[in-house]
């Protein structure tokens, strides 16, 4: 815990937000109201600061929207996050991945951790056109690189985040405490949602609320009406009094009657009103009532199709956001099931942040990774890994293809990653580039493997490079060391080795047949048969 505490502090000392350094008695006394004073009811065109500052009222006041925003944030950020090593075979790189796993977690945001952080980011990543801004804190210049490795990484405001035309100083903050500061572009890490392609804005984009402003905007219309036609006790009928019938005594039951409601407690539902006199002749009252709906007007659908609006601008499936309230196929339900999606942008975004802490935050050889579980998307991935490999296979029986050529095309769509290849090469005694393995043994940089290799001390050589393998940091001299105990296995232990034989207890003379077992795709091939019927055996041979 001391080394995070140590990693926090660095943190401190090093970031260029002046707030986060204040006491905590000053920090508390900023006053943020006056950013968020309102300029009237309509929102702001695109694109201004104004209109950023709006949207994050607007989804603050309004009951749907501030529920898509949750939903997405809350199913987005509880996917688990971790740090790996693009080589899995390095342990080192696997003991420095669980570190920087563990350092993320806890530190960021100046260890309130990585929950905390991320939240932040998404919130402005759907709920302002500017996007999201994060400080990556590092040792150096404040308005230079990053000198080192960083120390930690941290939310910007994105209201008071201005992009700029220059690659070198991409963004300018406007402290709280006054300051401005450029910003190289190694300290901090920004995107937004559909970037504009104008060059005039700077990679402005249109986040999820500005894409739903208008549905948003209807749902709080319909509850405003609402309130003020059905609540705060509001009169039900008007009463047109004739026939000898005075005015004046009707008023006087009214207020009679709304004295009787105060004693009652009735706040939001008033009841009618009777007043009348059996010796008027001719008496005659109308009734107008004053409180209700449009005819015609239906809130539950109204609710339902703004739901929808809001789930295509969130990029979620729209049952997430408001379940169906009855079964059947019913025009609201088909409409919901007609733009059921799978959620495109958890994707999406998994994607963005994974790229951005790849390229700014991550050293080269380790990758962020979240373990998103889509069943939708595995499920359609298997059926197309199941039909690649039903054709991989009668390719290869038929001899149209190599072993070779199907890894690359497995590479191509993503089945396999180039260090899988390149290991399964190097169990056929081939380099990545196709070329025999033992080449390496006329190679000058190989020497310090190879060199004195004979058929008598192989294995201890092999025992001696793996120990280096074991202990080593230096990822190409890895990658050369266990390319080399490829040449040698290739060169001086030429013996296939066939899976099972021992577990089958089969001696090394019998004559193993494995391909069935070797099967991994589509159609199993029948067993061969053990016992053939006499009345087959006769037929062979007839007319």
């Amino acid at each position: 815990m001391s080394n995070e505490i140590q990693v926090v502090q660095n943190a401190l000392d090093n970031t260029i937000q002046s707030d986060v350094k204040l006491p905590p008695d000053q920090a508390a006394g900023f006053n943020f109201f006056t950013m968020l004073a309102r300029s009237g009811d309509m929102i702001a065109p695109w694109w201004s600061s104004t209109r950023d500052i709006q949207l994050r009222r607007l989804w603050k006041t309004s009951d749907h929207l501030s529920g898509a925003m949750y939903t997405t944030i809350a199913k987005i950020s509880t996917i688990p996050m971790r740090i790996v090593p693009k080589d899995m075979s390095i342990k080192s790189h696997v003991k420095l991945a669980e570190d920087y796993t563990n350092i993320i977690h806890v530190t960021a945001q100046y260890g309130e951790g990585w929950a905390k952080f991320y939240q932040m980011i998404l919130e402005d990543l759907f709920g302002q056109d500017n996007g999201f801004f994060a400080e990556i804190i590092g040792e150096g210049p404040k308005d230079g690189p990053i000198t080192g490795m960083p120390i930690s990484i941290s939310h910007l405001d994105a209201s008071r985040s201005w992009r700029t035309r220059n690659p070198m100083f991409p963004v300018i903050y406007n402290d709280i405490g006054g300051s401005s500061y450029k910003l190289h572009y190694s300290r901090v890490m920004y995107s937004s949602q559909m970037p504009s392609a104008d060059a005039r804005m700077n990679g402005v984009g249109f986040c999820a609320c500005s894409r739903a402003i208008n549905s948003a905007q209807n749902l709080i219309d319909i509850g405003i009406y609402k309130q003020e036609k059905m609540g705060s006790r509001p009169q039900r009928e008007l009463f047109i009094t004739q026939g000898g019938l005075d005015p004046e005594d009707l008023a006087m039951a009214i207020n009679t009657a709304n004295e009787v409601m105060d004693m009652q407690g009735l706040t939001r539902f008033a009841k009618s009103i009777a007043v009348g006199d059996r010796n008027i002749p001719m008496a005659d009252v109308k009734s107008i009532p004053l409180s209700g709906l449009p005819d015609g007007f239906n809130e539950k659908e109204s609710t339902i199709l703004g739901m929808a609006v809001l789930s295509m601008a969130f990029g979620i499936d729209a049952r997430e956001l408001f379940p169906g309230m009855e079964s059947g196929a019913t025009k609201a339900d088909a409409i919901i099931q007609h733009i059921k999606q799978r959620g495109k942008s958890v994707g999406q975004t998994i994607e963005l942040i994974e790229r951005q802490f790849g390229h700014k935050y991550l050293p080269q050889f380790l990758k962020m990774v979240f373990d998103y579980q889509d069943e939708a998307q595995d499920r359609d991935n298997a059926d197309i890994s199941s039909v690649r490999g039903q054709a991989r296979e009668r390719d290869l029986k038929n001899r149209v293809t190599t072993p070779r050529i199907e890894r690359q095309k497995m590479v191509e769509h993503g089945e396999l990653s180039k260090a899988q290849f390149e290991e399964l090469e190097l169990g056929d005694g081939r380099l990545d580039d196709g070329t025999d393995v033992d080449i390496l043994f006329h190679i000058p940089q190989y020497d310090e493997f190879l060199s004195g290799v004979t058929q008598d001390n192989f294995e201890d050589k092999i025992d001696e490079i793996m120990e280096f393998i074991g202990t080593s940091r230096d990822a190409e001299k890895i990658r050369m060391a266990r390319q080399s105990v490829a040449a040698i296995r290739y060169k001086f232990d030429p013996t296939p080795l066939v899976d099972d034989i021992a577990s089958a207890n089969i001696d090394d003379t019998t004559k193993v047949d494995t391909s069935y077992q070797q099967e991994r795709f589509g159609r199993k091939l029948p067993t061969p048969a053990t016992h053939v019927p006499n009345e087959v055996q006769n037929y062979e041979g007839r007319p």
